[in-house]
């Protein structure tokens, strides 16, 4: 399949996100479909300072329609959300009503989602057209992208979502955007979600059978570079948590402050283990100092340096404290990589299925509650098995499915079959 033109949509892409882990799976999957022969082009939100317009990067025609963004509107922005998060009341009153009427993981997301597809929906109308598209992929959270599919699919295009995270599945309670959840799928011709459990509990909610796991996995060209180098053999157990993060004003989903809390009361009288946390989005002045005198902390680091932060610890810790479904269907992106490095994983949240599950299939950790008791039981048999050489576990056999070349590669098949197709799915 080559010279058919596929438009992505999407809220962040680069050169016009502010992080690169918000358009990895997107980033990967288009330089997919461009090493076969598709022109891939991508219209999304600006969240930088760069001008509107179309750049190319990497032969993905990246446009946004938006002009840069402004310091003043962004501060000013910033300190309204930052008011509201610091007044319970007022927060709990907004979870409330934004989680009823938009659904979304991040509460003040949804608005703002869905207006700004509603004020580039002509212009997105008008590109498809003029550029002759013949797909679109609309891909979030968040999902305010997805209340253009039944409009999009008014220009006789395919259409395909892609969830990355689940929608109205994340609390399983009913919601206002329930209803626009179910237009959106109705108008698909294909849908993807990043795993498994995910894919499945679509496909029963909605009566689909074209819903398909496409796993975001690890980048194998990157750990196959990086095993070139030499992993350092540590004198002291190094404990590390690797990845975004906040740990001042912390999302409900990922809070690490119990890990924390738990931790330092662990290390409080152990010389010989060394805690890190690397990816950290704060100031790093601001954190704790209680925190600061026990636990190492850094800000972001390149990929390829996350990974060597990864090799050279002993166990690894990934996170998902949401008191909620949304545990069910999502699997850390980081933890492809943990699986990868053969390093031993400690699972921390009291609902976190898609993560636990996965170790639990390969043997490859321990999972903990996300309270103090639970979370030092599993760091005293962390220590334990160190100091008695029992840390190591196997990396799985089949790893290699659970790299992004496999799963992009299964991706391109479904695109390439319905490409091929004269008309949309039954489902």
């Amino acid at each position: 399949m080559s010279n058919k033109k596929i438009l992505i949509l999407t809220e962040a892409m680069m050169p016009f996100c502010s992080d690169w882990g918000s358009c990895q799976r997107v980033y990967f999957y288009s330089s997919k479909l461009i090493s076969e022969g598709f022109d891939v082009h991508v219209i999304c939100r600006n969240n930088s300072k760069n001008p509107a317009g179309t750049m190319e990067i990497k032969g993905i025609k990246v446009t946004s329609p938006e002009p840069a963004q402004r310091e003043g509107k962004s501060g000013f922005k910033q300190k309204i959300i930052h008011f509201c998060k610091n007044n319970k009341v007022i927060l709990f009153i907004l979870k409330k009503i934004f989680r009823f009427i938009y659904s979304e993981p991040n509460i003040f997301r949804g608005k703002e989602s869905k207006q700004w597809a509603r004020n580039n929906e002509q212009f997105i109308k008008k590109y498809i057209y003029e550029e002759n598209i013949d797909c679109v992929i609309i891909s979030g959270p968040p999902f305010g992208l997805f209340y253009l599919a039944p409009r999009i699919k008014e220009l006789g295009v395919k259409i395909i979502l892609d969830y990355r995270d689940p929608w109205n599945l994340w609390y399983e309670k009913y919601s206002v955007s329930e209803k626009y959840e179910k237009q959106a799928v109705e108008a698909a011709d294909l849908i993807v979600a990043s795993t498994n459990n995910l894919s499945q509990a679509l496909k029963k909610k909605y009566k689909k059978e074209y819903v398909y796991p496409v796993l975001n996995g690890y980048d194998s060209f990157t750990w196959d570079n990086r095993e070139k180098h030499t992993t350092q053999k540590n004198s002291k157990l190094v404990i590390s948590y690797v990845g975004y993060i906040l740990v001042n004003r912390p999302p409900e989903f990922r809070d690490p402050t119990v890990f924390l809390d738990a931790s330092c009361e662990f290390l409080e009288n152990r010389k010989d283990v060394e805690m890190r946390f690397i990816g950290v989005g704060d100031d790093l002045s601001t954190i704790k100092d209680k925190y600061k005198r026990r636990i190492i902390f850094k800000n972001r680091v390149s990929v390829e340096e996350a990974l060597q932060e990864v090799q050279n610890s002993d166990a690894v810790v990934v996170i998902h404290t949401a008191d909620d479904s949304s545990g069910k269907y999502i699997v850390c992106g980081k933890l492809y990589d943990y699986l990868r490095s053969g390093k031993f994983i400690l699972s921390v949240g009291n609902k976190a299925a898609g993560n636990n599950n996965l170790l639990d299939l390969y043997n490859c950790g321990v999972c903990c509650n996300n309270d103090r008791d639970s979370i030092r039981e599993c760091l005293d048999l962390i220590y334990t098995k160190w100091k008695n050489d029992l840390l190591a576990v196997d990396v799985p056999k089949e790893i290699d499915w659970y790299s992004r070349e496999s799963q992009n590669t299964e991706f391109l098949r479904l695109i390439n079959d319905l490409m091929m197709q004269g008309g949309k799915r039954n489902g």
